[in-house]
């Protein structure tokens, strides 16, 4: 028995060996690069090198690691080919950790110190995109137009954008809620939630009610009407939730679908 604890210890020993020695590479390849980047006399060549190694990090998953060197290269300074690259590959790593403030101000970075590369097509794609998800529409038209206007593929965009005429407001859903418990869930679209909404808040209504005739004040307040409050604030926040996903996820499948179109247009190779 102790040979065989033994035999496994040495075996996860000699995994965990494995995996440090795999995953440690590219901090080895950064670390190197590192080196030249401090014994680099030129601002340029540092940046080249900066670049490079936060593509080490970006590539082997270290992203946190691949953001910082990336932010080292200042655009304010530089404002060429690297400070273009850095900028928007930090654009593009907030956004896919859903960090969609911080894309939408490194785009606004490039247009602001870089402009000669603000109409790029990835740039206008990028733009298109999170500005969609933050819900400013007329900037993502107005960088959709641009983008098609360079595109061999003719895109509808009163067609894209026709979607926003069945989107719902979510603070109308929350207030309809507050009118009528479940109205606003048949606002969104949900009447069978509404319908459940409206039906519990009147059943701990009435019960608070038919105990404060009975004189069961206690169970009136501490029951039937904490109950009710409790639903009642819920189901508001409820209806505004619902509405709020379902905005969301329209928005979502109008990104799949542009992007999905965009690569007929602009091939990833071609940039």
């Amino acid at each position: 028995m102790s040979f065989i604890f033994l035999c496994s210890l040495i075996t996860t020993a000699d995994a965990q060996e494995t995996k440090e020695k795999d995953s440690g590479h590219p901090k080895q390849k950064a670390l190197m690069l590192e080196k030249k980047i401090f014994n680099a006399q030129k601002t340029r060549r540092q940046n080249q090198l900066i670049l490079e190694k936060a593509n080490v990090l970006k590539e082997a998953g270290f992203t946190n690691d691949a953001r910082k060197a990336f932010a080292r290269i200042s655009y304010k300074e530089a404002k060429d080919e690297y400070a273009f690259v850095a900028m928007y590959n930090l654009a593009l790593l907030n956004y896919s950790q859903n960090n969609f403030d911080q894309t939408a101000r490194y785009l606004s970075n490039i247009e602001f110190y870089i402009p000669d590369y603000a109409d790029k097509p990835k740039v206008l794609l990028l733009n298109v995109l999170v500005y969609n998800v933050k819900e400013k529409f007329d900037i993502a038209r107005e960088s959709l137009e641009q983008y098609v206007k360079g595109c061999k593929k003719d895109l509808d965009i009163d067609s894209v954008y026709s979607f926003k005429a069945k989107m719902k407001e979510p603070a109308k859903a929350k207030r309809l809620s507050g009118y009528i418990p479940g109205l606003g869930q048949f606002y969104a679209g949900k009447p069978w939630k509404g319908i459940n909404s409206f039906l519990l808040n009147a059943g701990f209504l009435g019960y608070a009610t038919y105990c404060g005739f009975n004189k069961l004040y206690f169970s009136a307040v501490f029951t039937g009407l904490e109950f009710f409050a409790s639903f009642y604030s819920g189901g508001k926040r409820n209806a505004q939730s619902i509405v709020r996903k379902e905005n969301a996820q329209s928005i979502k499948n109008l990104n799949h679908f542009l992007i999905k179109w965009s690569e007929s247009c602009y091939p990833i190779k071609s940039e």
